[in-house]
């Protein structure tokens, strides 16, 4: 099962870009759809992906009285057979330092080795955009780039 990983520094407080991204919603014209629940804690996900497009709900944790930036997740609707991870706000020099992790397995495994760098870009885009998006601060990759090269392209 692919892992793949993205961090990005940001100027902006910890706490704040941490409470940001809990929030976050796309905007309606952004290429990546995001809205969540906060009633019973998930995300939908509507991520474009070649000619048509990736799209799960994912059930976020944080227990309320943790003081870590840390949120767990996990898919609960959606066409992966395995589909779970995180992501963390640290304290970094000047700001915060964002941290990604997503682990998964398709639903084809005959096809997996040909589509999950491609899905694993498709996904981590959408990441990386809403990361920066939801910072007020200039976010910037730090790793993981390579990884956001399309396949086409290599």
């Amino acid at each position: 099962m692919p892992t793949y990983t993205v961090e990005m520094q940001s100027a902006d407080e910890p706490a704040e870009l941490f409470a940001a991204l809990r929030a976050y919603r796309s905007a309606r014209d952004a290429a990546a759809q995001i809205s969540r629940d906060t009633a019973d804690s998930t995300s939908h996900w509507i991520v474009p992906f070649r000619n048509g497009r990736l799209e799960w709900r994912q059930q976020e944790s944080h227990p309320a009285e943790s003081s870590d930036m840390l949120v767990s997740f996990h898919q609960v609707e959606g066409p992966f057979a395995q589909f779970a991870g995180s992501w963390s706000v640290a304290p970094d020099a000047g700001g915060a330092l964002f941290h990604y992790q997503l682990d998964f397995r398709t639903s084809v495994p005959n096809w997996a080795g040909a589509i999950d760098r491609v899905i694993g870009r498709a996904v981590l885009q959408a990441v990386v955009d809403s990361v920066s998006v939801a910072s007020t601060g200039t976010a910037t990759l730090t790793e993981g780039a390579a990884l956001l090269t399309d396949i086409r392209s290599i």
